[in-house]
């Protein structure tokens, strides 16, 4: 039994150096997960869910038993790392990649508990969620998330720094406008929208300055706003350069596989 545990985990668990299972195993996922996608995007043409609705309800019916046996098995053989069978399995349970396979399959069954149309609708938005299993699959979404990791704290410097510039910009227009505009500029919290549009210079055009000193305030909010962008650009940019050269490292100075020298086959052990 543990052997099979470990084999159903490492065909569930995808990396880089896999068999020809794995990789039939995550390339059949991926497909599926991106055929969901396709499918909720297509479903909100008018027409074709009455057009297609048996086709479109197996679809999801199959989609949905592949990723609860996904899901079933993964807790089920997730203790060959050493995790208990209990607390160790409720722990796994709880992280944030099974809360997203979780929720790919939940609002199916959901559906058949007598929700109304609209709490019907908002479920099945939530088949969107099925898309975030890709992260799983996809090497280089593997290396992003690491990249995020590894800075995660200058991230939520950078962060902090964003929301006081908010508060900041959103203050600094509030005193520049609210006597010439005081039906747009009616309070600090209103003046948000304001600051968020400018700080990312999309500008949306419902509320600017008109006094000077306002339109003072708006150029140096949008050079803050270019500034505070390339801050978070910059550290992606080098902790994804990073990872990618640690595992070209750790790929060259891995050992090559034994190979017979009659057949050219691999040797095991």
């Amino acid at each position: 039994m543990t052997d099979l545990k470990r084999t159903v985990y490492h065909l569930l668990d995808p990396h880089d150096e896999g068999g020809p299972a794995d990789r039939v195993v995550d390339t059949s996922m991926i497909v599926l997960i991106l055929a969901n996608g396709v499918i909720a995007i297509v479903e909100t043409v008018p027409g074709v869910d009455d057009a297609y609705r048996v086709p479109l309800f197996w679809f999801e019916a199959i989609s949905v038993a592949v990723f609860t046996v996904e899901y079933i098995l993964r807790l089920w053989c997730c203790t060959v790392t050493g995790r208990t069978p209990l607390w160790g399995r409720l722990r796994y349970a709880l992280h944030p990649m099974l809360l997203v396979d979780l929720a790919a399959i939940l609002p199916f069954f959901l559906y058949f508990l007598g929700l109304d149309l609209r709490m019907a609708r908002l479920l099945r938005m939530t088949r969107f969620f099925r898309i975030a299993k890709l992260g799983r699959y996809s090497s280089a979404l593997r290396l992003l998330a690491a990249a995020v990791a590894a800075r995660k704290e200058e991230l939520l410097i950078t962060l902090l720094l964003g929301l006081f510039a908010l508060v900041f910009s959103a203050t600094l227009i509030y005193y520049a406008e609210s006597e010439r505009q005081p039906e747009i500029f009616t309070s600090i919290p209103a003046s948000f929208w304001w600051a968020v549009t400018t700080l990312t210079t999309v500008g949306y055009g419902d509320a600017y300055p008109v006094t000077l000193l306002g339109k003072m305030v708006g150029g140096l909010v949008q050079v803050i706003g270019i500034a505070l962008f390339a801050l978070p650009t910059g550290l992606l940019a080098s902790a994804f350069l990073d990872q990618i050269q640690t595992r070209r490292a750790a790929q060259e100075t891995a050992p090559s596989p034994a190979v017979c020298p009659h057949c050219g086959k691999e040797l095991e052990g």
